[in-house]
């Protein structure tokens, strides 16, 4: 299972939100920095957005974005980037950076056309990223409520799934309160991609739980590393290399493979 460190980036500052709130920020030195304390103590992936991006539609944070991009080049780190990008011209910005995987939410969410042609542009590379509150998708960095229910919204992927799903439950994320394993686990189970979960793992043990669910592809960590609620070294070391390694578009052959066994045959 893939550990994705996160750097959540706001005014050039590493910085973690609690339950998306842009009014309680906490602070964490620059993103470069950050990227380069993940990088020593063995991650084989961050997790990268742009806070000011997802907000306005636009990324700002260009500058910051680069030199964490370049602190992965150094260290052979793999890294996915969302926040802001609603358009082709974004997403090909954000690959030539060197992302491994670019996450969409917002423009995923509202325009179904862009989405498809983005993943069918990109195979094995792009992330959808669905964060909700109570079971309902939220959107323009959480700040709104778009009246989709997510099972549904995951439905209409199955005919052209992306790489993977980013589940995010808003309502633990940033406050430590641990991981929700059951509503993971019904997303793992009605998606048709892998899964990466994201939002208040805060313990060894939320990972154990995350690592026995079928189809989860990897955990988002954030708050518990800056503040020590767990020795990133001691997890990010753990991970193996080789499930890092292994591209997301592997993963997701087997995930639509293993979903058509489960398929009924006809008599």
């Amino acid at each position: 299972m893939e550990i994705l460190p996160a750097i959540d980036i706001l005014a050039g500052r590493c910085v973690r939100l609690r339950q998306g709130d842009y009014a309680r920020v906490s602070d964490y030195g620059t993103p470069a920095d950050a990227a380069r304390r993940f990088a020593k103590a063995g991650a084989k992936w961050l997790h990268i957005v742009d806070l000011d991006g997802a907000r306005t539609g636009q990324i700002q944070n260009q500058q910051p974005l680069h030199e964490v991009a370049q602190v992965c080049r150094d260290a052979g780190i793999q890294f996915q980037v969302g926040g802001g990008i609603r358009d082709a011209a974004a997403v090909q910005a954000a690959f030539n950076l060197g992302a491994n995987r670019v996450a969409l939410g917002t423009a995923a969410l509202r325009d179904a056309a862009f989405r498809e042609s983005v993943v069918a542009g990109f195979p094995g590379q792009i992330v959808l990223a669905l964060d909700a509150r109570n079971g309902e998708l939220a959107a323009q960095g959480w700040r709104e409520n778009s009246g989709v229910n997510i099972a549904d919204f995951i439905a209409e992927l199955r005919p052209n799934p992306p790489a993977a799903i980013l589940h995010t439950d808003i309502a633990r994320d940033g406050v430590l309160s641990g991981v929700n394993l059951s509503q993971t686990r019904q997303v793992a189970r009605i998606a048709p991609c892998p899964v990466i979960a994201s939002g208040g793992v805060n313990s060894e043990a939320d990972l154990r739980g995350l690592a026995e669910i079928p189809n989860l592809l990897g955990a988002i960590v954030g708050r518990a590393f800056y503040d020590g609620a767990m020795d990133a070294e001691k997890i990010l070391r753990a991970a193996p290399r080789e499930t890092a390694r292994k591209t997301t578009r592997e993963t997701a052959r087997e995930t639509t493979r293993e979903m058509a066994d489960d398929q009924p045959r006809p008599e």
